[in-house]
């Protein structure tokens, strides 16, 4: 009892503390893999709920985006450009189009559907076709179904201005303009092979001509013939204009610069108005102006008119006025009749007159003093000089213009006077040409001479002085002589054998 005591003294004295609240036991091994489990089944359910979120975004994009490829490839709506005119109507007749290809009818296409059918490429083209000349939009066959003056009720066809054209009856439309078509008419499209041809009621077939296939022959020939003439006809007019323009530059000759650049005195008596021209004073008739100007002038009027090549005739006139340089004025004109030619030609003759101020009595008084110029100068120009001419061209001149003023009377030939001229000439000739071989041989027998010595050059030039050695100008002077002679001769000779008694022989 008393270790009992002491016992229970000594726990008084040392009380152990106690606690409130419980101490959780270790948990088991099965309750940890139940915790495990359950976190990875919400780890898996999240990880399902994003994924079926992303799954729907993406098949909203590819459905966005399959949408907008729709849209892109649908086709797009073309539309044909043509609008149909006011007068367009539905055909009340029976009108069939018939397609035919390597001569077999591949169908026939009813027209009273509508007021218009299309050709084309294009699949909303009524007559769909695949040739590659062919246009998308080729051409319209459109109906007219009101009447308009000359344009009658039928079908017109109509260029949608196609690349390789549209034909009718083998001959090409032009574009943009409507074409009639009656029945029976072949309609081609671009090189195609197919043919189409309308067949409708047979008042709007095209009249048959009363002439036959040989005159429709002939007829087409001679259309053919004259529009040949005519390209001909005017090919000849700009190649005779060119040779005119080119005789009269070459007439002209070299001025030396000194007509352009030359100051002449300003001739008072001129009117300086009467330089417009007025072609109402002369265009009505003017063959009748151009002689009255004649006569005022105291000339008379005459026209040389030939026969040119494919039916032309040229009307010739030479006008009694010089021009600047002292030659006188020839008007040369074509025409298809001599009334023609000789209108047209003095047409032109008074617009010559007419620019240069003569047509109008202005320079009456100016012409007067100018042939009263020509005589008191002997009938030479002031800068004309005979010494210094070796042609003969000055004297020939002299000889037209003393021949206008009548110093010159033109005498009438005959077979003996054309003799005795032609005698004269033939003694000119012999003595032209005896010249002429004695130039040349003086010539040749200097060159020998001056290639057998062996001397310096200005030995050999002096000695060319003493010997008088002939000149290069005067062979070409003697040469024109001699050729001047032979032609007046072959002229003298053919006018001799033409006027020559008919017991007389030929001159050859």
């Amino acid at each position: 009892e008393t270790n009992k005591d002491d016992v229970e003294k000594e726990c008084d004295k040392f009380k152990k503390p106690t606690l409130t609240a419980r101490i959780p036991a270790k948990k088991s091994t099965l309750h940890k893999y139940l915790q495990q489990k359950k976190l990875d089944n919400e780890l898996n359910s999240a990880e399902q709920s994003a994924n079926s979120e992303s799954i729907v975004e993406t098949t909203n994009e590819v459905e966005e985006v399959e949408t907008k490829q729709i849209e892109t490839n649908k086709p797009k709506l073309i539309t044909l450009p043509y609008t149909e005119p006011d007068w367009k109507g539905l055909a009340i007749a029976k009108y069939q189009l018939e397609e035919l290809k390597s001569g077999v009818i591949e169908r026939t296409i009813d027209l009273r559907k509508k007021s218009y059918f299309s050709f084309g490429r294009a699949d909303v083209c009524d007559i769909c076709m695949a040739h590659p000349t062919v246009s998308r939009f080729h051409a319209i066959l459109q109906y007219r179904d009101v009447e308009d003056g000359e344009n009658g009720k039928g079908f017109y066809l109509y260029d949608l201005k196609s690349t390789h054209g549209t034909f009718l009856n083998k001959y090409r439309i032009k574009p943009n303009v409507y074409a009639r078509v009656k029945v029976g008419h072949m309609i081609k499209i671009g090189c195609s092979t197919r043919f189409f041809i309308l067949q409708g009621p047979a008042e709007d077939e095209e009249e048959e001509s009363p002439l036959s296939l040989t005159d429709l022959k002939a007829q087409r020939l001679a259309e053919m013939e004259e529009r040949k003439r005519k390209e001909e006809e005017e090919r000849l007019l700009e190649e005779q204009e060119r040779e005119r323009q080119e005789r009269l530059l070459e007439e002209r000759g070299i001025s030396w610069g000194m007509g352009e650049d030359a100051d002449e005195e300003t001739d008072l008596s001129e009117n300086p108005y009467a330089q417009i021209t007025n072609e109402e004073l002369y265009i009505d008739d003017p063959k009748k102006a151009l002689r009255n100007w004649f006569d005022r002038e105291g000339e008379e009027l005459t026209f040389d008119i030939e026969k040119a090549e494919k039916g032309m005739f040229v009307a010739k006139v030479v006008l009694p006025i010089d021009d600047g340089d002292g030659r006188e004025i020839i008007i040369e004109m074509t025409g298809r009749s001599k009334k023609e030619s000789q209108l047209q030609c003095s047409l032109e003759a008074c617009r010559v007159i007419d620019k240069m101020g003569l047509l109008r009595p202005a320079k009456r008084e100016a012409k007067k003093q100018q042939k009263r110029n020509w005589e008191e100068n002997d009938y030479y120009d002031s800068d004309e000089d005979s010494f210094l001419d070796r042609t003969g061209d000055l004297d020939k001149k002299r000889e037209k213009r003393m021949r206008k003023a009548g110093k010159i009377q033109d005498t009438v030939e005959t077979y003996d006077s054309l003799m005795g001229k032609h005698k004269i000439v033939l003694e000119k000739l012999e003595t032209a040409e005896r010249k002429l071989n004695h130039l040349l041989e003086d010539m040749e027998v200097a060159n020998v001479e001056q290639s057998e010595e062996d001397m310096d050059e200005l030995d050999a030039y002096m000695k060319t002085l003493k010997q008088k050695k002939p000149q290069k100008m005067d062979i070409k002077v003697a040469k024109d002589s001699v050729n001047k002679l032979q032609e007046e001769e072959a002229h003298l000779r053919k006018l001799i054998n033409i006027t020559k008694p008919a017991n007389i022989p030929e001159l050859i």
